[in-house]
């Protein structure tokens, strides 16, 4: 039985080439260690990254910025990382969503004023103003990828080794597709692990 290592990991960078004509985006990054040891399914850390020109350094930002877990491993282990649409973009739907919600509540009650019949029209308006305007306020995922990793190969006390995680496009993965395609590669995350 492997021994457990305790491990800290950390973000160094984001580099997605797709979007370097962006002069600047805010988006969620979410890591997730998945079995880093028996009894544990998996540990998730979340923050919010900033893009300049298609890329997020965090090589020089202060350590507070660039930690996402201090964990103990054994044996066989993954990282995913994932990471949201543009923040600004998710918040203009939910403003839609909300928008299109008040729209069909106003309908209902409009709907209402004509009776019996009306009360029966409204039903089908008020249930759909609910459903809209309580969906899912989840953020949209751009990308998403996971490495296999196994504890032995940060067992050796140094310096931090450096793990590349690529990022596929969420949208490609979450496609039915009915010809097996490339999903294309739209980044990669950068991620420091370093023995403790």
């Amino acid at each position: 039985m492997s021994s457990k290592l305790d491990l800290e990991f950390t973000l160094v960078s984001l580099d997605f080439p797709p979007r370097r004509h962006l002069p600047q985006s805010t988006h969620l990054m979410t890591a997730t260690l998945l079995w880093p040891r028996i009894g544990v399914a998996k540990k998730a850390a979340e923050q919010e990254v900033r893009f300049k020109k298609g890329r997020c350094d965090k090589a020089d930002a202060p350590w507070n910025e660039r930690i996402l877990f201090k964990e103990s491993v054994e044996g066989d282990f993954a990282l995913a990382v994932s990471l949201t649409v543009s923040v600004m973009r998710q918040h203009l739907r939910t403003f839609r969503r909300a928008l299109a919600g008040y729209a069909l509540t106003a309908a209902g009650a409009a709907v209402d004023d004509f009776g019996p019949a009306g009360e029966v029209a409204e039903l089908p308006l008020k249930a759909m103003s609910k459903m809209v305007g309580n969906a899912s306020k989840e953020p949209e995922l751009f990308a998403q990828g996971a490495i296999d990793l196994k504890a032995e190969m940060f067992a050796e006390t140094g310096d931090a080794q450096l793990v590349t995680v690529e990022l596929f496009s969420a949208l490609e993965l979450m496609k039915v597709q009915r010809r097996i395609a490339d999903i294309p590669q739209v980044g990669t995350a950068t991620i420091a692990v370093r023995k403790l």
